[in-house]
């Protein structure tokens, strides 16, 4: 991934964009789960990121320095699925189980609701 950005060139090559795409899918999604994340309510709400799309907004490659803009995209769902259930954490709770019945039982099927987030960041640094 590094020799494909030219700081000569200044612009990220067209060929070179699957390099890009494969670093990218080597990326986690991110996941809420430290001790702090059960405290600000980040763990119940969010907990993991179901879905996330980055946009690369712009690119710049100058005298060894780049400036990139990236736009995020990520969507959560406020729901419960089996994995949730079976988590020895939750599962002997009865506020969980009734959610996940409510949930999940033909005659409620009440759908989770969504989590929308968005967010544009800009990353500067140097070619080392």
């Amino acid at each position: 991934m590094e020799n494909t950005i030219k700081s000569t060139d200044c612009f990220y090559a067209e060929k070179n964009k699957y390099e890009l795409i494969k670093a990218v899918n080597k990326s986690v999604l991110p996941r809420f789960t430290r001790w702090k994340d059960s405290v600000n309510g980040l763990g119940m709400s969010v907990h993991g990121v179901y879905a996330t799309k980055i946009t690369l907004k712009s690119l710049e490659v100058e005298k060894g320095h780049y400036k990139a803009i990236l736009h995020y995209k990520a969507q959560d769902h406020f729901g419960l699925d089996d994995h949730d259930i079976r988590d020895p954490r939750f599962r002997y709770l009865n506020i969980f189980r009734i959610w996940f019945v409510l949930q999940r039982w033909e005659k409620y099927a009440f759908k989770p609701f969504l989590t929308n987030m968005e967010a544009t960041i800009t990353l500067t640094g140097s070619k080392r």
